[in-house]
């Protein structure tokens, strides 16, 4: 998006980039609620902000978008619902402790500065936050096709 300054100092944009900037604003919305754990052992919600996110306009990329989030899971938080991602899923661990795990996979123990990467809708059965007095604070970055559902529970 591009905003051009007119000889009155207001901002000038065009539909479309308007048109892109609620829809943006409008999915970001929608995906933070989709996140919506249900947990053990705290009353605190987990929190998922939406940084960013960028259609891509290259070729190499029609179809894709990209986001960045900041997921929060509260102290000593522990999510047990199974749920995919229809997306390529990138985590980087800012702050805290977690141990996370993957249907068919060993469960993974991750603290600051670790890295994990989830496949599309691979199932996640598991994640704990290690410290029961501090958030664990992960930067998630998802690749995804336009209109991917990014959070879905499992029955």
């Amino acid at each position: 998006m591009v905003a051009r300054r007119t000889s009155n100092y207001k901002l000038k944009f065009n539909k479309n980039e308007i048109s892109i900037a609620f829809f943006s604003l409008f999915v970001s919305l929608i995906c933070s609620a989709q996140h919506d754990h249900e947990t053990e052992n705290t009353s605190k919600k987990w929190d998922v902000k939406p940084i960013f996110n960028q259609t891509f306009t290259d070729s190499s990329f029609a179809g894709k978008e990209i986001r960045v989030a900041l997921f929060t899971v509260p102290a000593g938080a522990i999510d047990t619902v199974s749920h995919i991602h229809d997306c390529h899923l990138i985590g980087y661990i800012l702050e805290g402790e977690i141990i996370t795990k993957l249907k068919n996979k060993q469960p993974q123990h991750l603290k600051k500065g670790d890295i994990f990467y989830e496949f599309p809708s691979e199932i996640h059965e598991y994640l704990q936050n290690l410290n029961k007095d501090k958030d664990a604070k992960i930067l998630l970055y998802y690749l995804f096709n336009n209109g991917a559902i990014l959070y879905k529970k499992l029955l």
